[in-house]
């Protein structure tokens, strides 16, 4: 029996909700603490207004991960022509003429940044992260720790050594540095969150489920309307085998975040794939998109549905919605290329799939190999 495809399942990405930056289920990645759906795609971006700012930091810092510092030391310089004093915007212009091979302006201007702000952390976390886009990986990592000796907080040094760490494959590594980041007073919503959700995606790997269903069951009741926490506790539940536990879950989940789509989908899938219960799957299914009319991923979760009862012309047309609404997602062509096969469009089909695999990026091959086996 096939199940949905929605790429792997355990990668973290990042979300904003409610004013924090957050994590959603999804392979042991990063932990960016960054919004990468704000770097826009053209060459030119022109700060409008000082109430931009802290969005146009988030594009900056976009940019700098990607190793484009010239946008950054543009858009630095447009932030500091209205607020000179901005922290942030001056520490990633100095990266990003480290990362631009202007050695004696970075020079000059790392000098003057570490003896104005002695204790800030910015300066080695967007120079680690300058590091990280040149391959230098070595020279991140020292950084990092150059940075923890010096800075009065160090929260996101933590985490991006974390994260260092992880990619390496260092579990243990990257597990102390989210610890180190817990053991502090007065911690940052942001911080905890990020920290305690890194922690629930490496327990979730180590198959410790227990210890994911304690921590998230202790975060959703700090912060109960952040679906990220039932979703770690459902997972958890259902790697148990838990499946009564896993619906109370998300049906908690509905009760505390009336306007989250997560439950609606997630139940829909879970009674579906895991229940075969068709009528309770189409039910939540067509909530989801009666409350979320625009939401791509509602429309591929009906169509979803209508696929796995052999409906496929209702199917192929919930895709398409999907499509429409969600543009290139590898998740929507793949099954929009499933419905085609099925409806007898050999041609369309291969389009659909040959899209998804385009738009798969890492998870290409893994798609790829998926594919084959459907011939």
């Amino acid at each position: 029996m096939e199940r949905y495809w929605s790429k792997p399942r355990l990668r973290i990405v990042p979300i904003v909700v409610t004013g924090f930056i957050l994590l959603t289920l999804q392979t042991l990645q990063a932990v960016p603490i960054y919004d990468p759906s704000l770097t826009p795609e053209s060459n030119g971006v022109i700060l409008p207004s000082q109430k931009e700012i802290p969005e146009y930091l988030q594009i900056a810092r976009g940019y700098l991960r990607k190793g484009n510092f010239s946008q950054v030391i543009s858009i630095s310089e447009q932030i500091l022509a209205m607020e000179k004093d901005t922290i942030e915007a001056r520490a990633m212009l100095i990266a990003a003429y480290l990362g631009n091979n202007r050695q004696e302006e970075f020079s000059k201007a790392e000098l003057l940044f570490r003896k104005m702000a002695p204790g800030s952390s910015a300066l080695d976390l967007f120079l680690a992260e300058t590091y990280i886009a040149l391959g230098d990986i070595k020279k991140a990592e020292e950084t990092y720790r150059q940075g923890l000796t010096r800075s009065q907080v160090g929260n996101e040094l933590h985490m991006g050594l974390a994260t260092l760490y992880a990619k390496r494959g260092n579990i243990a590594g990257a597990t102390q540095e989210y610890n180190a980041v817990l053991e502090k007073n007065n911690l940052p919503a942001k911080d905890f969150l990020n920290a305690n959700y890194a922690l629930c995606r490496i327990e979730l790997q180590q198959g410790k489920n227990d210890q994911v269903i304690q921590r998230a069951n202790m975060v959703a009741k700090r912060y109960p309307p952040i679906h990220t926490s039932y979703m770690f506790m459902a997972t958890a539940y259902l790697h148990r085998g838990k499946i009564t536990q896993a619906i109370a879950t998300y049906n908690t989940l509905m009760k505390v975040a009336p306007d989250s789509v997560v439950p609606y989908q997630e139940l829909a899938l879970l009674y579906c794939d895991k229940l075969r219960d068709f009528d309770k799957a189409m039910q939540h299914a067509n909530q989801a998109v009666k409350k979320f009319p625009k939401d791509a991923k509602s429309r591929d979760v009906l169509g979803w549905v209508y696929y796995q009862q052999q409906e496929y012309e209702q199917a192929l047309q919930q895709f398409l919605a999907a499509e429409r609404l969600g543009g290139e997602d590898p998740r929507y062509l793949y099954h929009l290329g499933l419905a085609y096969r099925a409806t007898g469009a050999s041609a369309k089909a291969i389009t659909a799939f040959d899209r998804a695999m385009l738009a798969a990026g890492n998870n290409k091959q893994a798609l790829k190999e998926h594919i084959e086996t459907l011939k």
